[in-house]
């Protein structure tokens, strides 16, 4: 999500992720004899099929399965905060085989979740970025003019209107806390069980408004159901020019980044880390990832493992931090 706010990471936190990707040369060197891949990978997404983080699994997913020579199998494990998902590749053996399509949900629902049956800061290896995308505002057609409008509507009537998200410390959840905030009105939060559920009833009328990203809410607003009311980035985005930013409308602060990127289990032979991390910065560089990425409005993007662990780390500490302060917490 990468909120461009003022705050510091924990540094305990940026440490672990760090320390994730060094270990000794020799330990690097010994781990690199083995040749990778000589058998099938599995990619968990803890999404339901056909959602943001599907599809971009299935476009990465067939570019490697080229260039590895070895199918890459696409697993679905939808559920609990996007937990379930993410304890099948926490307790997967750390040999490459295995690998999370994490979104910024990973860090948001470490943050809320109780229980959870890993640490999201020790039990993973961050490997690469994917791409990144803002998150928007949208209501029914008609419904808003735009962003300015609501806040006037809520303004107006405290505590009536009503942003749906998709579901209690979901990251959806986390901008409605900082819309609230950074506009200085009290609204009712509507959480759901996941995106699709929420963008329905925004579209119906249900609800005043919905957080989601274009990746989620495309068939909706192609449909013409929906309407984007603003964008939560520094500038408006190529794709859609006549969308406005929240700033341009007089609401400082909503700038944030919304990524997705792939995550092996903690452990990882270091070699192995940067031999998926090379295939996957060559998989997000290639004209398909380039031409469908943007058509989901999502921005092709790759890191080095350091750097997508940094992003992480970040996440981590502004979501326990809003958490807290706003005593979110989900069972």
């Amino acid at each position: 999500m990468s909120l461009r706010l003022s705050f510091r990471p924990c540094r305990w936190i940026v440490a672990l992720f760090a320390a994730s990707t060094a270990v000794p040369a020799g330990a690097a060197a010994a781990a690199a004899a083995p040749a990778w891949p000589d058998r099938p990978i599995r990619m968990v997404v803890p999404f339901s099929p056909g959602g943001s983080s599907d599809v971009i699994a299935r476009i990465i997913g067939a570019r490697l399965t080229d260039t590895l020579r070895q199918p890459v199998v696409i697993d679905p494990r939808p559920g609990a905060g996007t937990s379930i998902g993410n304890a099948v590749v926490a307790r997967a053996n750390p040999d490459g085989y295995t690998l999370l399509l994490a979104d910024t949900a990973f860090p948001a629902s470490s943050s809320v979740l109780q229980n959870l049956p890993y640490e999201a800061a020790k039990d993973f290896a961050p490997v690469s970025l994917l791409g990144t995308s803002a998150q928007y505002l949208y209501s029914s057609r008609g419904r808003h003019r735009d962003a300015q409008a609501l806040v006037a509507a809520a303004k107006a009537k405290p505590g009536l209107v009503t942003i749906a998200s998709g579901g209690t410390g979901a990251t959806t959840h986390f901008m409605v806390e900082l819309f609230r905030r950074a506009a200085g009105i009290d609204v009712v939060h509507v959480p759901y069980k996941g995106s699709a559920p929420a963008l329905a009833d925004a579209a119906g009328g249900q609800v005043d408004a919905v957080f989601s990203t274009f990746a989620s809410a495309a068939a909706l607003f192609n449909a013409g159901k929906l309407q984007v009311l603003a964008i939560a980035a520094a500038r408006r985005h190529p794709s859609q020019p006549d969308v406005p930013t929240f700033a341009e409308l007089g609401i400082k602060g909503m700038v944030s980044d919304h990524w997705w990127g792939v995550i092996a289990p903690g452990r990882t032979p270091v070699a192995v880390v940067q031999a998926i991390n090379a295939e996957l910065v060559r998989a997000v560089a290639t004209p398909e990832a380039k031409e469908r990425f943007p058509a989901l409005a999502v921005d092709p993007r790759s890191s080095t493992p350091a750097e997508f662990g940094k992003i992480i780390a970040a996440d981590l500490a502004l979501f326990q931090r809003i958490a807290r302060e706003a005593s979110i917490r989900a069972d």
